[in-house]
């Protein structure tokens, strides 16, 4: 049996009886080109294997609904992106809710007059006449 590739439809119609050894049959010929789409979409390799080895109990627990005349890959290949979409929005989901990554909603910003009192530090010239400015060898577009 190859290490990927196609298996022949006598598989395929075991495999969807819930045969063990044609599921086998089936994990050795295509987990690697799976693992390749885990990949693509994570980005990790210890989650692209998570991503398969959850693809393959999903196939596993629905391979009874499969119809045995239909090509398997597509459908392993669906099952393993999907669970890989899953797998990357519980990821990005658990970093946004992280409560170290967030920021604390109980502290308030700055008053209004320590942001005043800043921008009239940054902008000293403001309060100067135009004329006064373009004195100091410097004009109000370039402060």
């Amino acid at each position: 049996m190859p290490v990927t590739g196609r298996v022949d439809q006598e598989v395929v119609r075991r495999f969807a009886a819930g045969d063990d050894a044609a599921f086998s049959e089936i994990y050795r010929a295509y987990s690697g080109p799976m693992f390749s789409i885990a990949l693509r979409t994570l980005g990790r390799h210890d989650t692209a294997a998570d991503a398969v080895q959850q693809a393959f109990v999903l196939a596993w627990k629905a391979s009874a609904s499969f119809a045995p005349e239909a090509d398997v890959a597509p459908w392993l290949f669906t099952i393993t992106r999907r669970t890989a979409i899953d797998l990357w929005r519980r990821e990005r989901r658990d970093v946004l809710t992280d409560d170290d990554t967030l920021v604390d909603e109980s502290t308030p910003g700055p008053s209004l007059e320590s942001a005043w009192e800043a921008s009239e530090v940054r902008c000293p010239w403001r309060r100067f006449p135009k004329r006064s400015v373009r004195s100091f060898g410097c004009t109000t577009t370039t402060v």
